[in-house]
């Protein structure tokens, strides 16, 4: 299995060499630990069916309707036209994702479950949530940096801790009953 740092855009900075490169993919390494390919993407897989409600799979593939849901996504949202998932899609996906009814009351379930609580079951992310997401954060190994957002690895974290998967599965296919 291959792990990555995500992020699919190259620094912009005055900064050149291989001594810079390794030095800051140590510092990521860090702060924020990793994740496989297949989870990064089952991630948006999972963003991308809440915000549109599809039936999108989760599968951890860039299928060619993974890649089009990117697309409309980067369009919709970033009024750009590709298929990148970069630091830009990335948060805006968080973003988005704090902003669902359904997400934060999963973050809520799972924080108690991963035994950072008590906190309230609501629809809003509010500050107590956010100071127990930081503490959840805050003891995970490898390190996950502890600023209260929910990524992709504090989200693999979360459900692991917690055995609760969040919102986003693919809708079930509609059973067509035949006519008599």
């Amino acid at each position: 299995m291959r792990y990555v740092n995500y992020f699919e855009t190259e620094p912009i900075d005055a900064f050149s060499g291989s001594w810079y490169s390794e030095w800051r993919d140590e510092l990521e390494r860090e702060s924020v630990g990793t994740i496989s390919d297949s989870n990064y993407i089952k991630w948006v897989q999972r963003s991308l069916n809440r915000l549109y409600n599809s039936d999108l799979a989760i599968d951890g593939t860039k299928s060619s309707k993974y890649k089009a849901m990117v697309r409309q996504f980067n369009n919709d949202y970033l009024y750009r036209d590709d298929d990148r998932v970069d630091e830009q899609t990335q948060n805006e996906l968080i973003y988005l994702n704090s902003a669902d009814g359904d997400y934060v009351e999963w973050l809520g379930k799972a924080i108690n479950k991963a035994g950072f609580g008590p906190v309230a079951i609501a629809r809003v992310l509010d500050t107590p949530l956010v100071n127990a997401i930081k503490a959840f954060q805050g003891k995970q190994r490898p390190k996950i940096k502890a600023d209260g957002y929910v990524g992709a690895k504090t989200e693999l974290a979360l459900i692991k801790a917690s055995g609760l998967y969040p919102p986003g599965k693919p809708r079930p296919k509609p059973t067509v009953k035949p006519t008599p």
